[in-house]
């Protein structure tokens, strides 16, 4: 079971982040972050930090100290959003498609949920924070010192120069003449768009095969697009087909050169993936920056120097004036990025104007 989503009615100041970004600030700043935003992890956050964590000799893990005062903070928070194959597994076997438009995905089958007899969410997010308060203290089950050795495995067995080798001559025969980012995006949402069978089955093979579906799986869903019943694939699946039109954008711009191969770009890639179910996501990376405009959300990106800065001023003025920036919200500041990103909050909040 799945909840599409979580927000109460209320639109949140949700901010992801990626590990790039809290590794910029000092303690100050992130107690200035904390104050103004709702701060959430995602799966491949948790499974970095657990990883960079423990991976550490002690003395080394001990000078982290953001990054375990991160893991104090976020104790408070207890929530995070679904893993992005399980919800487009689901979305893919029920057809019930998926909101993005900012609202928290809720995976319904996670212990720490609870699905009320009034369709209401119940989430007891105990379990999650105990997790964060451990690592705090550098702490580690059996079965997360695994889970931190699978990832670092594979990132160290990606080998992008391969993926360009493998994928070459198909890039330069649908996008040669592609020099940028947008411009591969633009062929690939032709390709999704096109309504004829063809295109479809191609569009559908690949998103199944992406997820590694079952055969019988593949075939199901096959039979419905070819008997009428699925129509579009993106219309039927919409977050699938965000993921997977995401990653075939970052597969075609590095075959084509536009972006440069690194194997990170195994994790920073799936920290967009879940762009949909955010109001804010803030990153120093590259790869999020190049990307951003191929993801399909309504979210704000918000470069992690520019916000870095902006944290950096408030808590000087936090110092000197404390009663000056008391409150829930950044007061106003000239050429502030977290005083634009409250404006497009409130403009959410508002809604459209009639």
């Amino acid at each position: 079971m799945l909840q599409g989503h979580y927000s109460g009615g209320v639109v949140q100041a949700t901010l992801f982040f990626d590990k790039s970004f809290i590794e910029m600030l000092n303690l100050d700043e992130l107690f200035e972050l904390t104050v103004f935003f709702d701060l959430v992890s995602t799966p491949i956050l948790r499974k970095e930090i657990l990883a960079d964590l423990q991976k550490k000799s002690t003395d080394e893990r001990n000078a982290l100290f953001v990054m375990k005062s991160l893991c104090s903070k976020m104790s408070r928070s207890g929530i995070e959003p679904m893993e992005y194959r399980s919800a487009a597994l689901y979305e893919l076997d029920t057809g019930k498609a998926i909101p993005m438009h900012g609202a928290m995905l809720i995976d319904a089958t996670a212990p720490y949920v609870r699905i009320g007899k009034d369709g209401g969410v119940h989430i007891d997010g105990r379990e999650l924070q105990w997790d964060w308060r451990r690592w705090a203290e550098g702490i580690f089950t059996e079965e997360e010192l695994k889970l931190a050795a699978d990832h670092r495995r594979t990132v160290d067995d990606y080998d992008p120069d391969a993926l360009c080798k493998q994928w070459r001559s198909n890039g330069a025969k649908w996008f040669g003449d592609c020099k940028t980012i947008k411009q591969i995006t633009a062929k690939i949402d032709n390709l999704i768009e096109d309504a004829a069978l063809p295109a479809q089955e191609l569009i559908l093979n690949l998103t199944s095969g992406w997820f590694c579906a079952t055969d019988a799986f593949k075939q199901r869903l096959l039979n419905l697009l070819r008997s009428g019943r699925m129509g579009r694939v993106r219309d039927y699946a919409p977050f699938a087909i965000s993921v997977v039109r995401l990653s075939l954008v970052y597969q075609f711009s590095l075959v084509r050169g536009i972006i440069g191969p690194r194997r990170s770009d195994i994790c920073d890639l799936e920290y967009l993936y879940y762009a949909p179910f955010c109001r804010f996501f803030v990153s120093g990376d590259r790869l999020h920056r190049a990307l951003w405009v191929a993801t399909t959300t309504k979210a704000m990106f918000c470069n992690g120097a520019e916000v870095k800065a902006d944290l950096k001023r408030r808590a000087e003025l936090r110092k000197e004036a404390p009663d000056k920036v008391a409150g829930p919200e950044p007061i106003p500041l000239e050429d502030s990025v977290l005083s634009r990103m409250f404006e497009y909050l409130h403009s959410l909040r508002r809604g459209p104007k009639s």
